[in-house]
């Protein structure tokens, strides 16, 4: 399987890995929105965090909790994404975790500014209730802050459909208009941002 994620030794990766546990790594973001934006990744393939095993939670926990609390410490309050099967740009499990504010923006809530408004039916939980809407419905999308998970339901929608209200293209365009969310249509520009907002991550992080 040719997947970067399951490649750390590559060097797009490698590069950018801040700290990693027995199973899981954590690296600075590839098309960052904002200075702090981080991935937590398992070492092992899985399609998406709904297919993670039982036996791997407890570390997937203890890894989740440092890197929202450097986040918080050493940037804002984060708030946590991911798009499981249904949207990923890369299709190996990994979650997004970016500050709430940051140079040039702040963001109230997440939950409040992007994911209540937009109606979109949800169940609150972790893990159990990722895994449960994986098996029977074949996709999901996470969303947490300050501890409150909502499990969306996306499932015989579109991305055309949802993607405007509950994904990067539509909330991040307008919180960071400068973002490089298709990157192989990014400009020379926006690949140097970019580059310049990773740099940053890693010398917060200072791991």
């Amino acid at each position: 399987m040719d997947c970067i994620f399951c490649l750390p030794e590559d060097d797009s990766v490698k590069n950018d890995i801040l700290f990693d546990s027995a199973h899981f790594y954590v690296k600075s973001c590839l098309a960052s929105v904002a200075a702090g934006h981080v991935l937590l990744i398992p070492k092992k393939h899985y399609p998406c965090y709904g297919a993670l095993l039982r036996e791997l939670e407890d570390e997937y926990l203890i890894v989740k909790k440092k890197v929202v609390d450097t986040v918080k410490e050493r940037f804002s309050e984060p708030f946590l994404l991911e798009h499981g099967v249904w949207g990923q740009s890369v299709a190996h499990a990994h979650i997004h975790c970016i500050p709430l504010v940051g140079e040039g923006y702040s963001i109230s809530s997440i939950l409040e500014e992007m994911i209540y408004p937009s109606q979109i039916s949800y169940v609150e939980g972790g893990l159990d209730v990722m895994r449960k809407m994986y098996a029977n419905e074949g996709a999901y999308i996470l969303y947490e802050e300050r501890g409150r998970s909502l499990v969306c339901h996306v499932a015989g929608f579109s991305k055309q459909e949802w993607m405007p209200k509950i994904g990067f293209r539509h909330f991040f365009r307008r919180i960071f208009p400068d973002t490089v969310l298709v990157w192989k249509d990014a400009s020379e520009e926006q690949i140097c941002r970019d580059r310049e907002l990773r740099a940053v991550t890693r010398r917060n992080f200072g791991f």
